[in-house]
Order: C-alpha cells, then structure tokens, then sequence
C-alpha cells in the first residue's frame, strides 16, 4: 500500500489554544470565500480557501477547502474539503470530504466522504467513513483505509461492504486480529468506548460480564454414566437452552452466567437443552420461515408488528431458532416501553450464537424502519474483519437461513403441521441446494410438492443439482430426510424424481438414492438405526422407480446400507430392537427378484459390523424379542436352497469371539428374545435340523461354556424356562442322546450350571432347572439324574455342599424338589452318597453348617434326610448326623464352639429322625460330639463362655432316657484337659459365669 501521512491528532485543549494565539494569524469569521496564505483561525460559519503553505485551524461551523500544500487542522462541526496534495486532520465532529492524493487523518467522532476512487486515510477508532455509492464504514480502530477501482481495502486487505441502504459496515485492523469478538463495539460497564460516534442501532456485543466472551461450543459433554459415550454439547443445545431460558421468563431475560463454564453448561443445557428439546423446539415452532440472510430486516420488522399486535400494551417477547445447513443460533425480540416518549417503543434485538457462548450482539432501535436492511451477516460478524463466522456457518453460496419462532408451550397439533403435511410460514424466492436441503431436513414437504411444476421446467443439469441438495460438506437432503424420519416429505421428494426423463433416470437416479454423507454413511443406514419404519417404506418406493433391468445391479448394493466402517443398517436395526424398522426393510428386500436371492439375501442377512459380529446376535445380547421376531419374517425369503446351506450359521449369530446370540440372552436373562429365537429355530429344514439344533442349544461361548450355565449362575429363572421350551424342538428319539449333556451345562472345567445355583442360593432357578430335568426320557432318569444331581465342581465338591456352607435354606429346599425325581432304584443306590455332599477332603456340608451356624439350611437339610428309605436311614443316618471333618471332629462339637446355639437347637431336631431301635445306642455318641483327642463339645463350650449354646444343649440332652442322663453328664463335666482342668474349672478361671449359671441349670433339670 501506498504511504500514508500520519498525524498524532490531538483534542484542541487549553495549552493548544493559547499556542495558536500566541502565533500571529489572521481570524476569519462570517466571509465568503476568503483565500488565505498563512497562519489562520476560521470560524462562525467561514467559508475561506487555504491556499499552499498556509495553516489553517477550522471551527465551529465553518468551511474550509485545503488547496495543495494547505494544512488544516478541523474541529467543531467544520467541514474541509481535502484536495491534491492537502493536508487535513479532522477531529472532534467535522466533516472532510476527501479527494484524490490527499493526506487525511480522521479522529474520533470525526466523518471522512470518500469523493472519487483512488483515495485513501488513516482512520482511528470512532471514525465515519462514506463511499462514493453512499455505504456507510464506521471504524473501531486504528486503521487505514483506500479506495481503489471501487474495492475497499483495510491495511492492505479487501472488505466486503454491506450495500447501501442496508445498514452499516464496522471495520477494525485487521491484522494481528484481536479475536472475532473484536469486530463489535461493547456496552459495558467494564469495557467502555464512550466516544462511538453511533447509538445501539448498530449491532453491538453486550456482555456484563467477563471479557472477551468465551467459546465453548462443542466443548462441554452432557453428563452421562461411567462407560458411556460422550456427546458434545453443540450449537443446537445451546441455543435451544437459550431460547427455554427467554421464553420462560416473563420479560424474556437470559441469565448468561450459566453459560461461562463447562461445568455450568453441562450442568444447565441438560434441563433444557438435549437433543430432544430440540427437536421438539423445531417440532412446535408457531412459524417457520426460510428466509436470504441479507433480508433479516425485514424478518425482524414483521415479528416486532406480530408482538405489538398480540398485546394491548404493545409489549411482548419472541424466540427465533436461526438455522444454516451447519449452524444453528437464537434470537430473542423484545418490545418495551419508551422511556422518554410514551407514544414509542423500543424495539431490542438480541443476538446468540454459541461460539461467543457467554455474551449477545445486541440491537436497540426506536423505530423499524432503522432495521430495514439489516443482515443476518452483520450480526454474526459485525464489521466483518475478524475471523469471519458467517463464511463458515454458510458455504458454497448458501444465502439462505431457516428461522423458527419458537413457543414456550408444547402443542397437541404442532402448528406447522397440515392435512398435506408441514408447511412453511414463508419462503424466499429462488432455488439452490440450500433451500432444498433446509426443505428435506425441515420436513416441509408441502413446499417441496409445491415445486413440482416449476421443476419440470428445468433442465437437466439444474434438476440433478436440486436433486442432490448437497449442504456445504456434500451431505445430501435426502440424507436429512431419511435420517430423521420425514416420510411425507420423501414421498414429495419421489414425486420430483419422477419429473426426471428416462434417459436422466437411468444416468442418475442410483446415484441420488444412494445419498451417502461426507463420511460415506447412506441415508437409509440412519433411517434403520433410528427406526424410521415409514421413512423406509417411503425409500421403498424410490427405489421402485429404478429401470427394471438396472435394478439388480444397484439394488444390492442399496440395500446394504453400510456406514464408513462397514456396518449395514440392518445390524444397527437388530441391535437397537427397531422391530418396525426391520419390517419394513423386508418390504425393501421383496424387491430383489426371486433369481437373484440365492446370491444376494444371505450375505444381507447375516447383517455383521466391522468386527464380524451380526445383528441377531446383537438383538439376542440386548434382549429385543418383537426385533428378532421380525429377523425371523426375513429369514422366510431365503430360499429352500440357502436355508439348507446357510440358516444354521445365521441362527448361530456368533460374534468374533466365537461365542452365539443365545449364549448372551441366557446370560443376561432375556427370556422373551428367547422366545422369540425358538419361533426362529422351527424354520430349521429337516435334513439339517438335528445335527444344528444341538449345536445352537448348546450355545457355548468361546471358552466352551454353555449358555444354560450363566443363566443357572445368574438366576435368570425366565430364560432357564425359556430355554426348555427351545429343548422341546428335540425330537423325541434323539432326547435320551443329547439332553443330559445338554442339561449337565458344564464350564470348560467341569462345573455345572446347577452347583453355581446351589453355591449363590438360586432357589427359584433350581426349580426351574428341576423344570428342565422332567423332559428327560424314563431311561435316561435313572442312567444320568443322579450324576446331574450331584452337580460336583473341578474339585469334586457337590452344589449341596456349597449350599450348605453358604447357609442357603430355600436353595436346599429346591434341591430337595429334584431329588424326588429320582427313580426308586436311583434313589436307594445314590441318595446316601447325594446327601453326604462331601468335599474334596471328605467334608460333609452339615458339618459346614453347624460350624457357620446355619440354622435354617439345617433345618432345611433335614427335610432331604426324610426322603432316606428306611433301609438306608436305618444304616446311614447316624453316619450323616456324625458330620465328621477329616481329623473326625464332628460338626455339633463345631457348633459348640462357636456358640451357634441356633444351628444346635436346629440340629437337635435332626436327632429326631433317629430310628427307634437304634435311637439310644447312637444318641450318646451323637451327643458327647468329642474331637480326636477326646474333648466334647460341652467342655469347649464351658471354655469358651457360650452360655446360649449351652442351653440349646441341654435341650439335645432331653432327647436321651432320663435314666441316662445323670451319668452322661457327669462323664462329660469330669472330662480333663491335658492340664488337669475340667471344662467347669476353666470356665470359672476365665470368669464365664453365665456359661456356668447355664450348666447348673442343666443339672437342675436332670434327676
């Protein structure tokens, strides 16, 4: 750039004052025209020629015209008229009306009138600037500015300049920029700029609190559990938080301090803000409008007449959703009183867009007309020098933006919506892709069949662009359309495709029904992951206007519907339960000829995502039954041919692991998608159905473990009979063959699902697995129940055992349940052996349970040792009531020592099942409980103070004859230790007088 003379232009203060006096110069006043050659002071109305080499002040009123080589220095309201070669500053409120080759310095508050091109000045912050053509540049700093060949350029830069008539353009420096909020001049009480030389009508930031005003679009989440994915709190939330905030409040204020964190924002957008707000926001605007951004003026004029007009007082306030194809911003009008003039009103505009999160641009007029000319542009970037926004929120010639007014209340009926479908309020003239895209994303279908006839009489070329009605990242409308679901405006955008010419139809149709984004994701995956059943009907009948004999060669590949990854939609479907969805993609299939299914239906079906997994097994993991129901109505197209050679692999729905759909249903419980998967397992064909059936019943993972195994592990009663009816698919003569291994469910190390549900006191899943035992065939009961039944782990510990330990009462008693199931020759070989529920070391589980003080699983345990034939009690019973450890301690004696008087009044009751004839040769025994060293258990009981176990035992003690019991106890209390001292003694040593005072009442009782 050219050079320009700078002066540092003082404001005229006394010192400068008294300098000028004290220079000897000719004052001027009321003349017309005068020339001066040397030093002078005009004013008063003046009107004086400065000739070259004169120096001239100007005041008040007067006029000056600076001849080359006059220097003029202009104050007041003075006006100078800066020739070649002449030298002006102009400062306070004067006037220079600037020609070519001058040297022009405007201050503060002072206004330069660019006359002819090729002119230039060096401008500071609160100066004026007018073009030639009447546009109006107000400057917010330092800058200089030339005007060449019509172009405006600041510090070396090219400016757009808004049009005359239609507001006024701000200019800063552009270089180094200071930040995008820099291109607005601030109201605020922290950040004053007193001298602006324009009011509030101008577009301003208002920000009362912290500056510059912070960009935290896309930056804060919404909260969400640990695990799940994040999602950006976007543009779209935030204004839709914006909005809630202005039409909830009765003057319409916002409160922006929630605003100014991640942490607020995250806090306060998800009240208001979430996506379904939005939506919902957008769903029951009173108006939409699609609108050129450069007519915003006359937008807001019409708005601010519809609030005067719904209020008797004129007051009022109205929310507008401002939309680009990539953006989305708010605006809240307001009309209040005037404070001067109570026939006005003031009329405030106030601004939001999200990447200035925590401030406005804001605008206050007295009268409409001052907002005719407005543009959307001005309000986004103000003087458009600083990192401009409006370039980036609309690309590739978008001109056009979608505007809501948005209602504080939820409709019935949202407003928009009509018999035809929904309609815009109004529509800008014109079309480009922009305006089809905002039609096809906003579901204004009735617009869109509006276009019908003016479409037809288009070219070619133009019909294809609209067609494909790409937004700034080529994501097309119809795209939009399928991915939120607006079937009535897909079925307008059909009858558009239809105006296209056969030859234009086979060129181009596949290619627009493809409507992939950016990323490479087809429409029609977004529809079937959101479940957009109609939608996807209305795609249907798209894709029916394909030529015949190009059908096949685009349809599959349209129907596979992958995303970037590989995903198809149909796994997104399954995986997400859209059961209506999957439907409707099977109208969508019916579509492929009979001839062409064989190669194509499979490989659609299998529906796998990047990693391999497909889509039943996804349906069959989240439990969505009507989803899998539905699969199964697609699996009815294959052919008889593809069912015999692939429906198994499809039914096994393994993941990249290896392990089935139905392994993950048992495991979480799902036992209406179990359901569902038997409906599945009866298209089966016969030649196959034996040898997969029992492969897709095992349902093994991975590792080998079974699904019947996790569901018994986990409880799932509901899946556990959900999984027997799947078993009543076995065919009668294969059932001896396969259902016990089926029903031992056995982990790669052994252990079965029924010792898990005995070891976490499943009570309600072992009768349900008691359930599953009933469909074993007679013959195979007695080969196999009583081995199913000792359900013994890696170790050879029994699921009884585990029960036992764990004090698992009503799992005890459910195991007691199918132990009746046992034929009579099973129960009198095994019962004993069952009901020892030995460990690896020889450990009875009674002997657990008296030493964890178990009292109900031992009462429970005794109602199994009544299902003993009498043969075997007579012979055993002593031998389980002993409950023996592997050094011989029994387990009452345990009992004892830890004091569970409880467990011991429990097994008293045990005792009582002692055959008659047998009962006073083994009581004794029974009842001295020694260890192996001899010690009983009252001694240890004494020893330890257990005064209530005590008790419990001398209950024990009533069972023996009485004549027998005097001398038993007297043998005990005289048992010594190795020291000498009997229990008694040791008891009065360690002070257990309790335990004492419970023996005496012992000997009280016994004669």
């Amino acid at each position: 750039m050219e050079g320009i003379t700078r002066f540092k232009f003082h404001p005229q203060t006394d010192a400068l004052t008294s300098q000028e006096h004290a220079v000897s110069q000719e004052t001027i006043q009321g003349h017309d025209r005068k020339a001066v050659k040397g030093p002078a002071l005009v004013k008063d109305r003046a009107r004086v020629t400065a000739q070259r080499g004169s120096v001239v002040t100007v005041q008040d009123d007067a006029t000056v015209w600076a001849n080359p080589g006059a220097t003029v220095n202009a104050f007041g309201r003075s006006t100078v008229h800066a020739h070649r070669d002449a030298t002006v500053n102009a400062q306070g409120e004067s006037t220079v009306m600037v020609y070519r080759h001058s040297h022009v310095t405007v201050g503060a508050r002072a206004t330069a009138m660019f006359k002819e091109d090729d002119t230039q000045l060096h401008a500071a912050e609160g100066a004026v600037v007018h073009l030639p053509d009447g546009a109006v540049v107000a400057v917010t700093g330092d800058t200089d500015l030339t005007l060449k060949n019509g172009m405006l350029t600041v510090d070396g830069g090219s400016v757009r300049v808004v049009k005359p008539g239609e507001g006024m353009t701000m200019i800063r420096t552009v270089s180094p920029s200071p930040g995008h909020h820099a291109a607005f001049p601030v109201y605020n009480k922290e950040v004053q700029r007193p001298n602006l030389p324009f009011g509030k009508s101008v577009p301003y930031l208002s920000k009362k609190n912290a500056y510059p005003p912070a960009s935290l679009n896309c930056v804060a989440t919404f909260p969400a559990p640990a695990g799940a994915p994040e999602i950006d709190i976007a543009c779209r939330h935030l204004s839709a938080q914006y909005l809630y905030d202005c039409l909830h409040d009765e003057a319409g204020k916002v409160d922006l301090n929630p605003f100014e964190s991640v942490e607020q924002i995250a806090q306060h957008v998800s009240e208001n803000g979430t996506e379904a707000d939005y939506k919902t926001m957008r769903r029951d605007a009173q108006e939409a409008h699609l609108i050129k951004t450069d007519h915003l003026g006359k937008l807001l004029i019409d708005q601010f007449e519809k609030i005067e007009g719904e209020s008797p007082s004129g007051a009022g306030v109205r929310g507008l959703l401002v939309e680009s194809i990539e953006h989305t911003m708010a605006i809240r009008l307001r009309v209040k009183p005037h404070p001067q003039d109570a026939n006005k009103k003031i009329y405030v505009v106030t601004f939001y867009d999200s990447n200035m999160t925590d401030a406005t641009v804001r605008c206050e007029v007295d009268d409409l007309s001052k907002l005719n000319g407005q543009t959307l542009r001005q309000y986004i970037d103000g003087d458009g020098q600083h990192d401009s926004y409006y370039s980036s929120y609309f690309r590739n010639d978008e001109d056009c933006a979608l505007v809501y007014v948005c209602s504080p209340q939820a409709t019935q009926q949202p407003p928009l919506q009509t018999s035809q479908g929904r309609a815009l309020t109004s529509r800008c003239e014109g079309l480009s892709p922009a305006v089809m895209w905002q039609l096809l994303d906003g579901n204004f279908s009735v617009d869109l069949a509006g276009l019908s006839e003016d479409f037809a009489k288009l070219d070619v070329e133009t019909q294809i662009t609209l067609l494909a009605a790409k937004g700034p990242d080529d994501t097309p409308g119809l795209f939009m359309a399928l991915q939120e679901g607006h079937t009535e405006t897909i079925r307008a955008y059909g009858e558009l495709l239809k105006q296209l010419s056969e030859q234009a139809r086979v060129q181009y149709l596949a290619m627009l029904l493809e409507e992939k984004d950016a990323s490479g994701t087809p429409g029609l995956f977004m529809a079937l992951q959101r479940g957009h059943a109609e939608a996807i009907r209305a795609y249907r009948e798209l894709l029916e206007q394909l030529p015949e004999k190009d059908r096949v060669q685009y349809l599959a590949a349209l129907l596979e519907a992958k995303d970037a990854d590989g995903t198809p939609g149909l796994f997104m479907a399954l995986q997400r339960g859209h059961a209506e969805a999957i439907r409707a993609y099977r109208e969508l299939l019916e579509q492929l000829p009979e001839k062409d299914r064989v190669q194509y239906l499979a490989a659609l079906l299998e529906a796998k995502d990047a990693d391999g997994t497909p889509g039943l097994y996804m349906a069959l993991q989240e439990g969505h039954a009507e989803a899998i129901r539905a699969y199964g109505e697609l699996l009815k197209q294959l052919s008889e041919q593809v069912r015999v050679q692939y429906l198994a692999t499809l039914l096994e729905a393994k993941d990249l692991d290896g392990t089935p759909g139905l392994y993950m249903a048992l495991q979480e419980g799902h036992a209406e998608a179990i359901g569902a998967y038997e409906e599945l397992l009866k298209q089966l064909p016969k030649e196959a159905r034996i040898q997969s059936l029992v492969t897709l019943l095992e349902a093994k993972a991975a590792d080998g473990t079974p699904g019947l195994y996790v569901a018994l592990l986990d409880g799932h009663v509901e899946a556990i009979h959900a999984y027997g009816e799947l078993l009543k698919q076995l065919p009668e003569g294969d059932r001896v063959q396969f259902l016990p291994m089926l029903f031992e469910a056995k982990k790669a190390n052994g252990t079965p699902g029924l010792f898990m549900a005995l070891q976490e006191g499943h009570t309600e899943a072992i009768r349900a697995y008691g359930e599953l035992l009933k469909q074993l065939p007679e013959e195979a009961r007695v080969q196999y129940l009583a081995t199913l039944l000792e359900a013994k782990n890696a170790d050879g510990t029994p699921g009884l055992f585990m029960a036992l330990q764990d004090g698992h009462a009503e799992a005890i008693r459910s195991y007691g349940e199918l132990l009746e199931q046992l034929p009579k020759e099973a129960r009198d070989q095994f019962l004993v052996t069952l009901l020892e529920a030995k460990d690896l070391d020889g450990t009875p589980g009674l002997f657990m349970a008296l030493q964890d003080g178990h009292a109900e699983a031992i009462r429970s345990y005794g109602e199994l040792l009544e299902q003993l034939p009498k043969e075997a009690r007579d012979q055993f019973l002593v031998t389980l009531l002993e409950a023996k450890d592997l050094d011989g301690t029994p387990g009452l004696l345990i009992a004892l020592e830890e004091g569970h008087a409880e467990a011991i009044g429990a097994y008293g009751e045990l005792l009582k099942q002692l055959p008659e004839q047998a009962r006073d040769q083994y009581l004794v025994t029974l009842l001295e409980a020694k260890d192996a060293n001899g010690k009983p258990g009252l001694y240890v009981a004494l020893e330890n103070g257990h005064a209530e176990a005590i008790r419990a035992y001398a209950k024990l003690l009533k069972q023996l004859p009485v004549e027998a019991q005097a001398p038993f106890l007297v043998a005990l209390v005289e048992v010594k230790d190795a020291t000498g001292m009997t229990g008694l003694q040791v008891a009065s040593l360690e002070g257990h007088v309790e335990a004492i005072q419970a023996y005496s009442g012992i000997t009280q009782g016994i004669t």
